[in-house]
This record gives structure tokens, C-alpha cells and sequence, in this order.
């Protein structure tokens, strides 16, 4: 990060066109929200990767049918990714650091119902 940091700065002072402009980075709570996202997808990533080799591997089931199993949650995703700004601005400050607890006692919950090497049921 600090190296692509470093480049895009050295880029913007030469005149050339950075990916993302020096100013927007220093912006007050941007490090911030940066290190929260790129937790959120590391932890989401993390979780999807794993869940697929449990539904393939684990549980024998086809390449399609672990992707489908995963269609509720993709649609889940793309709503809230579409409509999170129509929250009220004193609810946004909170809607990602918030949202790690219920992604942790999801996580959690998942793995509690699959702790036998089953489907986990319903």
C-alpha cells in the first residue's frame, strides 16, 4: 500500500493522471474507512472462499450448486451496495463499523451449525 501510495504521489507530481488523487486519500476519515473495507472484504472473502470448499469438498456437491448456494447472499449484498446511502447521514457513521458484529456472530453461527461436517440444515 505504501509503495502504491508513493507511486500515485510521485505520478501526480510529475502532471500524469493518478488512479487515486493524493488529496482523496488524505481526506479526513479516509485511512479509516480503507482499513474497515478492506476488512470487510478480507473477512467476506475469506468466509466465501472457505464456505466453497466446504460445499464442494466438504459436502460433494456440484461447482453450480455451490455457486447457487451462494445467490441469496449475492443478492443481499447488491441491494444494501445500492441502497445504504438512503439511511439517514448520522446512521451511515455507524452502518460499517456496526455491521462487523453482525457479520461476526454470523460467521460464528455458521460455523457452529456446520461444526459437524454436515449442511447445516435450513
Amino acid at each position: 500500500m505504501a509503495l502504491f501510495a508513493a507511486y500515485e504521489t510521485g505520478l501526480a507530481r510529475r502532471g500524469g493522471a493518478p488512479l487515486i488523487s493524493p488529496r482523496v486519500v488524505r481526506a479526513p476519515g479516509m485511512p479509516l474507512a480503507v482499513i474497515r473495507i478492506a476488512l470487510g472484504m478480507a473477512a467476506n472473502g475469506g468466509f466465501l472462499f472457505a464456505m466453497t470448499l466446504h460445499v464442494q469438498g466438504g459436502l460433494g456437491h456440484s461447482p453450480l450448486r455451490a455457486g447457487l448456494t451462494f445467490v441469496p447472499t449475492a443478492v443481499a449484498f447488491g441491494v444494501v451496495g445500492l441502497n445504504w446511502q438512503r439511511l439517514p447521514g448520522r446512521w451511515q457513521a455507524v452502518v460499517v463499523p456496526g455491521g462487523f458484529l453482525p457479520a461476526a456472530a454470523s460467521f460464528a453461527g455458521t460455523g457452529l451449525a456446520l461444526r459437524d461436517g454436515t449442511d447445516g440444515g435450513p
